[in-house]
Order: structure tokens, then C-alpha cells, then sequence
């Protein structure tokens, strides 16, 4: 089975090409970004075409060119961006899943797996929220705030309604809260899960004010989530067009901490409560579905810190002279 993934030179995207290179995969990368430190030792063994998804006869030509069987999704403009030129989130995000659809009936690519999120569900400010946390199952209504919220709903809607039209399998997985090796140099992510673990594993002290001690919320590791693609792309049959991926937990910086020092016993960590707000995207998920289609489980938290270490020391050195050539 050969493989397209888009974005797949990002922090989730370089996750998933590597999972589906260790799985005996043929993989092609088609990215934006010539930046292929995520890919680690890996990269030897994967193909990288250079291209743009607002670009139709760029996405189709990869497909064509490579005789793609399947795609994962993940190419898209995320949310600071999105909400600072929502034109340009129009263009890259929808018009993105559109071509890459059209692309895909055009090539007789069977199966399209798409890197939804939480987005899609706006804010929870009902029992699903805090404190209540009840556990939000797929059929949750959306009702989206920012504008990376609509364009993930919409991108839903067209991958559902071509899968459909075209016979081709699509599945939209919506992730709760990512974290792991990559974010903080990719992103400079204003979450404090990497930080606080990156800060740990290196010695260093950690020190954050957080909510109640603790911000509340279903966290997932990054190789968990590769996980539920790769599996979702690779299954043999899905029985619903949208999955829920995340722990089905509650966790937050405090548990965090908790599992680090269980890895990093010597950490020096300290989590100061404030009286700011919970983020109103906060949650649980009910992952019933992923479970019972794709055989998906997350990791535990402290398993989750090890598998961060483990892979921070095959990424560390390119992680950190990217960092560098930032400066």
C-alpha cells in the first residue's frame, strides 16, 4: 500500500510518515515546507514531493506520479494563523480538502483519512465543560467561535459529501489537546505540556501558574495520535465518517508533573494555582467508536513522558539546531 501524506513534515505529520516507514509502508511526504528534521533517521526512506495543496494540479500530479492507493490529511493552516487571514485559511484549509478529494476520485485513491480537531466542536460551555466534564461523543453538536473552527467543520462536510459521491472511504479523526517533541520549535506553542516535560528531561527547573492547580483537559501524545491515523488509513473498513481521539481522561499540568517525575524522579517542577479561567475548549472524550473500529487505546500519561524521552533522544539534535537557526 503506498501512502500520500500531506503535511506530513509537521510536528503531527512527521509522527505519522515515520509510524507508516516503521510499518513497512511506501510513503510519499507531499509538503510546502523542504524542513525534514522531524523525520529523523528515517528520512532516507521517504519520498518527498514539494507542493502546495491550494495547488490542484500539484496534489493530483503527486497522486499520479506515485500511484497513491491511500491519503492522510494533515496539510493546514492552524489556528493563530487561520484566525489572522481567514482568506488565506479559506484557501489552504477548504480549498485544500477539496482538491486533495478531487485529486483522489481522479486517481482512484480509495480512502481519504483527515486530521480534524476538538475545533469542530467550539466551545464547550454546557455539561460537557467544566466542571462537569461529561464525555463528548461524535454526535455532539458543533457550534464553532473562530474561524479555524469553521474551516475544520467544512472541511468535514466536503471530504463526507465526495467520499460519498465518489465512493471513496473518508474518516475525519477530531483529536483532543496534541502534545509532544516538536511543538515548541515548530509552533513556539503557548501550551506548557511540552515545556514542562522538554524542561524536565533537560534538568531544567519548570515553574507555571495554571487554573485551580491545573488546566482540566483530555491531553493525547503526538505518537498516539499518528497511531489512530495510521490505523484509520490502514483498516479494513470504517464504519463512521467521524472518531473522537484522545485519552478519555482528565489530565492536566499538575497530573502531568506527576507522571513526568515518575520518569524524571529529580524534576523540578512546580505548578502554581491562579485564578484564571479554564479554556472554554477544554474536554473529555467519549472515544468509544476509535476504540471499537480502529482498536485505538492512548497510552498512559507516564508511558506517554517515556515514549516523549525516547524520541526526543533520536530528534534532540536536529530539534535543537533548527531552534538555533531561528535565533
Amino acid at each position: 500500500m503506498r501512502i500520500m501524506v500531506t503535511g506530513g513534515l509537521g510536528v503531527n505529520g512527521a509522527f505519522v510518515t515515520r509510524l507508516l516507514v516503521q510499518k513497512g509502508m511506501d510513503v510519499v511526504v507531499f509538503d510546502a515546507s523542504g524542513d525534514r528534521s522531524l523525520l529523523g533517521g528515517d528520512v532516507d526512506r521517504i519520498v518527498v514531493e514539494a507542493g502546495d495543496v491550494r495547488d490542484p494540479d500539484s496534489v493530483r500530479g503527486a497522486m499520479s506520479a506515485h500511484d497513491v492507493d491511500r491519503v492522510i490529511h494533515l496539510a493546514a493552516l492552524l489556528t493563530p494563523a487561520a484566525q489572522a487571514d481567514p482568506l488565506l485559511a479559506l484557501d489552504v484549509n477548504v480549498m485544500g480538502m477539496r482538491n486533495v478529494m478531487v485529486a483522489a476520485e481522479q486517481e482512484g485513491v480509495d480512502r481519504v483519512v483527515f486530521a480534524s480537531s476538538k475545533a469542530a466542536y467550539g466551545p464547550l460551555l454546557c455539561s460537557h465543560g467544566a466542571p462537569q466534564y461529561t464525555p463528548v461523543t461524535e454526535e455532539h453538536p458543533s457550534k464553532p467561535r473562530n474561524f479555524y473552527d469553521y474551516t475544520k467543520i467544512m472541511c468535514e462536510g466536503i471530504g463526507s459529501t465526495l467520499g460519498q459521491q465518489n465512493g471513496i472511504a473518508f474518516a475525519a479523526l477530531r483529536f483532543a489537546t496534541i502534545y509532544g517533541p516538536g511543538r515548541m520549535v515548530r509552533h513556539q506553542s503557548r501550551l506548557l505540556h511540552s515545556r514542562l516535560i522538554e524542561s524536565a528531561l533537560a534538568g531544567i527547573p519548570f515553574a507555571a501558574d495554571a487554573p485551580g492547580g491545573g488546566d482540566l483537559d483530555d491531553l493525547i501524545y503526538v505518537g498516539d495520535a499518528a497511531d489512530a491515523l495510521v490505523a484509520a488509513v490502514t483498516t479494513d473498513r470504517l464504519r463512521h465518517d467521524v472518531y473522537n481521539i484522545g485519552s478519555g481522561q482528565l489530565n492536566s499540568l499538575v497530573t502531568l508533573a506527576e507522571a513526568v517525575r515518575q520518569v524524571c524522579p529529580s524534576a523540578s517542577l512546580e505548578i502554581n494555582p491562579s485564578t484564571s479561567e479554564t479554556t472554554a475548549y477544554a474536554s473529555r472524550f467519549d472515544c468509544t467508536r476509535a476504540k471499537e473500529d480502529l482498536g485505538f487505546v492512548a497510552t498512559d500519561l507516564a508511558e506517554s513522558v517515556r515514549h516523549y524521552r525516547d524520541a526526543l533522544q533520536v530528534l534532540g539534535p536536529t530539534l535543537q539546531a533548527t531552534a538555533e537557526s531561528q535565533r
